[in-house]
């Protein structure tokens, strides 16, 4: 058991190894972790409750995503600020990289997809659908293994898919009865889970 957040957990990711950890917390701070030794090895200041982690580049480097709409860039080898902030149109509830970390893609309660460019360090792709309403701050949005397409869940139990490339919304499909929460993408299909936890494996989308 690794203790040491103020307030509750919201993410936790391994970076690179099962040996290293990063959490995020509504106290407002990013946490590093040497899981063998139990202990918290860094400890960052975000300033804003943590909704999110994702390992980004390599073991080293790290990505949150935040309730003031800023997702924030971090080395977890160096104590201080965070590396680089990129502010998007709403409170951060999710986010995700596809493979090749070049980009990011981040669920805001604005009810949208925002996509960043993580070497220009802007947002290139924003999607929203009328459809489309954000259920929780912590609805999770998912890339495809491919890096292709994003998806996220909605408040009225639909689940949606958008061509990255496209900006193109390919699918738009309903089978639970609850709000979608969490969508993920495993061996190429999309699953999603809802508030009543039900999970759906699609095949269509």
């Amino acid at each position: 058991t690794l203790t040491g957040h103020g307030g509750k957990v919201l993410a936790a990711r391994f970076l690179g190894s099962i040996h290293r950890l990063a959490s995020g917390s509504n106290d407002r701070t990013v946490k590093v972790w040497d899981v063998r030794a139990g202990s918290c090895v860094r400890t960052f200041m975000a300033g804003s409750s943590c909704n999110d982690i994702v390992s980004a580049d390599d073991a080293d480097c790290l990505a949150s995503g935040h309730f003031d709409r800023k997702v924030r860039i971090w080395d977890a080898r160096v104590s201080g600020q965070a590396q680089n902030e990129i502010v998007v149109g709403g409170r951060v509830t999710s986010i995700d990289m596809p493979l090749d970390k070049t980009s990011l893609v981040c669920c805001t309660k604005d009810h949208t997809l925002e996509v960043i460019d993580l070497r220009k360090s802007c947002v290139v792709h924003v999607f929203r659908d009328d459809c489309f309403k954000v259920a929780t701050d912590q609805t999770r949005c998912a890339y495809s293994n491919d890096g292709a397409y994003v998806g996220v869940g909605s408040s009225d139990g639909s689940v949606l898919a958008w061509n990255v490339k496209s900006g193109r919304l390919e699918a738009n499909s309903k089978e639970h009865n609850d709000p979608v929460i969490s969508c993920n993408w495993t061996g190429g299909q999309l699953v999603s889970g809802d508030k009543n936890k039900q999970c759906v494996l699609w095949s269509e989308i």
